[in-house]
């Protein structure tokens, strides 16, 4: 195995500003791996994941939605690879149109 991070974005809508202190989970399918946080100021949270060298892992990323924004959460699915050193994934409160 070898390490590969994740940046997971937090957005009002696309371009727009991040949202802080979002509850984030992130979870293998594979292997028996676990990190959680909260979102910065700038509504990221960045974590470091372990990734097979040639076949990659698939984690399910979950973020909550704060009670006054729906109280939901939220789930994305991402397969990792070792061929890159940083992997992004964006979520959005509402989309524009």
């Amino acid at each position: 195995l070898v390490t590969t991070r994740l940046a997971v974005s937090v957005q009002d809508n696309p371009g727009g500003p991040g949202l802080q202190g979002l509850q984030v989970e992130v979870r293998c399918r594979g292997i028996s791996s676990f990190v959680a946080g909260t979102t910065n100021q700038n509504g990221r949270f960045l974590c470091e994941l372990p990734v097979r060298k040639l076949s990659g892992l698939t984690y399910d990323v979950d973020i909550t939605w704060p009670r006054d924004l729906g109280g939901q959460t939220e789930r994305k699915s991402i397969t990792l690879n070792a061929d890159r050193a940083q992997f992004t994934l964006p979520f959005y409160r509402r989309s524009t149109a």
